[in-house]
């Protein structure tokens, strides 16, 4: 497991990967069975004919925390897209695929998440400094780019602060117990 700048990609094991064996397998034991291995014994195996239709119709790639934040400074220098670092993820593999393609595959980069809800990797991809607490880099986003933060954001450093308690690991269930209490 490895921590990177796009969170929702550094999930081990993705609920979309099991819709993906039950609609290729139609069979719910069978995919069961791999989640089961999957958990106790850190690995499964699909059969070759399973794998070959995989690999006729997905294509992966990896992209580290350097590639994420330089594809996010190019794509925002060159188009003045500002995209979150999931999408750069995605964008980037879209381009190393086009390399080794020629171009000729129609792809779709589907950007679902905001750049603001990664203030800090985004404005460092940026060349900007990230060294205010979170809830001002929101602001500061939108005035180097001259976007606009998503209206719940907006302004988010100027509200009341309803929480204030912090626990530490060991103590969650006791301080849940606490409050079910």
């Amino acid at each position: 497991f490895y921590k990177t700048l796009s969170p929702s990609m550094d999930i081990l094991v993705s609920s979309n990967l099991e819709r993906l064996l039950y609609f290729l397998t139609d069979d719910a034991a069978q995919v069961a069975e791999w989640m089961r291995a999957l958990r106790e014994e850190g690995r499964f195996a699909v059969s070759p004919a399973l794998l070959r239709q995989l690999q006729a119709e997905f294509g992966c790639g990896c992209c580290d925390d350097a590639e994420t934040k330089a594809t996010i400074g190019r794509v925002w220098r060159e188009h003045r897209y500002l995209m979150d670092t999931h999408t750069a993820v995605a964008y980037k593999k879209m381009l190393d695929h086009r390399a080794v393609s020629g171009g000729c595959v129609p792809t779709v980069v589907v950007s679902t998440a905001s750049p603001y809800k990664f203030c800090d990797s985004v404005l460092s991809a940026l060349g900007e400094e990230t060294d205010a607490p979170g809830t001002e880099l929101i602001e500061k986003l939108s005035e180097v780019t001259n976007t606009a933060a998503p209206k719940p954001l907006a302004g988010l450093d100027k509200r009341e602060q309803r929480f204030r308690l912090v626990v530490e690991k060991q103590d969650m269930k006791k301080t849940v117990a606490e409050f079910l209490g």
